[in-house]
């Protein structure tokens, strides 16, 4: 199987011959049934049970993976199709019809339904996709825009934990609301034409970050005394979170033309053909934050070597040359710093 290609298991998955287990991420499991992909999460201490799954036609996988497909997924994930318990095929099964039929009802965006994670978002449809709610006392705390996925995971997170889970009617003050925000941040991110406009939080605070599109990539930017010195690659989805968690609060942010001074400073420095050069001459390093954790890396070079710094443990590891510029061409970065 070590020579079998994305495009080549998923045929093997659909005529239910191969699965995928522990891949892409730990404790998972991706088969075939019923004429759809199923991606389910599985209990830690229990492979065998499942606490959550999302689904997919096959063409929407297909458009999913479409950028790997011939890449070739690691020997240790794939597996018989008989790995798979019967017992959770039917389980499956039974959590998804009643899924299906909530997911039915919360369509017209007059319902809701109450999630299972520790802030217990209200899952409501909005104007243009599914909207994560945290309400306290009939108060709008915040907002996020769900995907497909993430909605069905999370409607099957709620079928285990209640078969007789009801939805409920949205306060109709709380839906007038809520719908105006999401216009208001729609329009936003709609007039943030190609690197014309940015979006900018009213927050005054130093280093505050603003927002815009270059192509089909969003940055936000970072300026000290109107130098660009850090930018943050990012999504439309993020930049919609900012905004709504603005519009929220009661302040909902602006959208400004962009100084000619300031386009032309981003034009250099959001070159990431550049980012190398840069890097050996010291004046840029690259960097994320990986989720779950305090701790951050940046990548950087000095002394004629490429470094990796972590925060956790504040020790520098030398990287080859191979492993750097990897980094760097397949953008595994979010935020780069410009040095003087």
């Amino acid at each position: 199987m070590a020579d079998r290609t994305w495009r080549d298991v998923l045929q093997h998955l659909e005529r239910q011959q191969l699965a995928l287990k522990n891949y892409p991420r730990p404790d998972s499991l991706l088969y075939f049934d019923r004429g759809r992909y199923f991606d389910v999460s599985l209990d830690y201490a229990d492979a065998g049970k499942a606490t959550a799954f999302s689904w997919y036609e096959p063409g929407e996988l297909l458009e999913i993976l479409k950028p790997i497909l011939d890449e070739h997924p690691p020997a240790f994930a794939v597996v018989p199709f008989s790995d798979v318990p019967p017992s959770m095929l039917s389980k499956v099964a039974d959590v998804e019809r009643l899924a299906r039929q909530l997911e039915v009802e919360l369509a017209d965006g007059t319902r809701w339904i109450t999630g299972t994670w520790w802030t217990k978002p209200r899952l409501m449809r909005g104007r243009s996709g599914w909207l994560a709610l945290q309400v306290e006392k009939r108060r709008l705390k915040g907002i996020e825009q769900w995907d497909e996925a993430r909605v069905r995971a999370e409607l099957t997170r709620v079928v285990i934990a209640n078969q007789e889970a009801k939805t409920e009617p949205v306060f109709s003050t709380l839906r007038a609301r809520v719908l105006e925000l999401e216009a208001t941040v729609d329009a936003q991110l709609d007039r943030l034409s190609d690197g014309a406009h940015a979006w900018e939080p009213r927050d005054e605070a130093d280093f505050a970050v603003a927002y815009l599109r270059l192509g089909e990539e969003y940055v936000g930017i970072k300026l000290n005394e109107g130098d660009v010195y850090e930018l943050l690659w990012t999504s439309r989805g993020y930049v919609a979170y900012e905004m709504l968690r603005a519009a929220t609060t009661g302040e909902p942010g602006r959208v400004n033309v962009i100084k000619p001074e300031l386009r032309e400073e981003l034009t250099e420095k959001a070159d990431r053909s550049k980012y190398l050069a840069l890097m050996r001459a010291g004046k840029l390093k690259v960097g994320a934050v990986p989720a779950q954790t305090d701790s951050e890396w940046w990548l950087h070079f000095k002394r004629g070597k490429f470094w990796t710094h972590y925060s956790m443990d504040g020790e520098d590891y030398e990287l080859s040359e191979t492993e750097a510029t990897a980094i760097l061409r397949d953008h595994r970065y979010k935020y780069v710093s410009f040095e003087d």
